[in-house]
């Protein structure tokens, strides 16, 4: 039986700086979005604040996730501490549905009662909020590959979005005195937010639940075991993810030849590591024989 580890990190990028400075720009501007936000009377800037100020929250989330992720493995937690950034992707994917939630009923209440807000002050302000959302998003853009990096990116990209869909809204509200704008506009917001949302939610709870990662194909897996020559069967075969990045596999494979070295494993554990991506591969190998069921030992028939 052979465990296998392989392990691909992209460049040496120090995601702990960026999720540091980008939480430290979000705060300044979550506290000049509600300050301003009262001052222009804009439910649209304030709803903004409150849903960066949840993104700064799922910010401190994914950092978390991210560090103890990176902890060494112990005698009881054999993996390490991996699966926590599968827990933060899920945790920020609520957050994501919480804060929109929070946006759609402040714009609903003030849909009914419109009110005058200062449109130039929420265009600077929101105009802010769209370079600084913007530029952490970009800090998270080369982790789309790990859903919990990927629930960073999101946040902080939608958090621009919203922004630029206030400036929007003000510009139009500054020529036509359409204060009802305002309010609708965040609707239109969140329902895209949550439309971009649902596949992180649901992606983490699969993760969560230990269902093969959507980027592998659990039959062609298969496949590729089964076209080594000297493999005649393959039973026991579990994919899971042991983080958001990385994959493992364990499996039964019946030989027809029993090798005297290792060849085998090693050719299948680097295949497995480059073509599927799944850097923890634990095969064991059994040797075809008179006392193994069909059901295992003949396969390739």
């Amino acid at each position: 039986m052979s465990h296998q580890h392989h392990h691909h990190e992209i460049a040496p990028v120090n995601y702990n700086k960026r999720f540091l400075l980008g939480i430290i720009l979000n705060v300044l501007l979550v506290v000049g979005q509600i300050i301003y936000g009262y001052k222009a009377n804009s439910v649209a800037l304030l709803s903004d604040a409150f849903h960066n100020a949840g993104d700064v929250l799922g910010l401190v989330i994914a950092w978390a996730g991210f560090h103890i992720g990176s902890l060494k493995p112990s005698d009881r937690f054999t993996y390490g501490f991996k699966n926590t950034t599968i827990i933060a992707a899920f945790i920020n994917a609520v957050l994501l549905f919480i804060a929109v939630g929070g946006i759609a009923w402040e714009a609903l209440m003030r849909l009914n009662q419109p009110e005058s807000v200062q449109p130039i002050t929420v265009i600077i302000v929101a105009f802010a909020g769209v370079v600084i959302n913007g530029i952490t998003a970009l800090f998270f853009i080369t982790g789309k590959h790990d859903i919990n990096l990927r629930g960073a990116f999101l946040h902080m990209a939608s958090d621009a979005a919203v922004s630029l869909g206030v400036i929007i809204g003000a510009a139009v509200i500054f020529y036509t005195q359409w204060f009802w704008i305002d309010p609708a506009l965040c609707l239109g917001i969140s329902l895209l937010i949550v439309l971009s949302s649902w596949r992180l939610c649901k992606e983490s709870i699969n993760l969560i639940l230990h269902a093969v990662p959507e980027h592998i194909s659990p039959e062609e897996v298969r496949k590729y075991l089964l076209a080594h020559e000297n493999v005649v069967s393959v039973h026991d075969l579990h994919i899971w993810a042991i983080s958001t990045s990385e994959t493992a596999l364990s499996a039964h494979i019946i030989v027809a030849i029993q090798e005297k070295d290792n060849a085998i494993l090693k050719q299948l554990s680097h295949d497995l590591a480059h073509q599927f991506k799944i850097q923890h591969a634990t095969i064991q190998i059994e040797l075809q024989s008179d006392n193994l069921s069909c059901d295992v030992s003949c396969e390739k028939g």
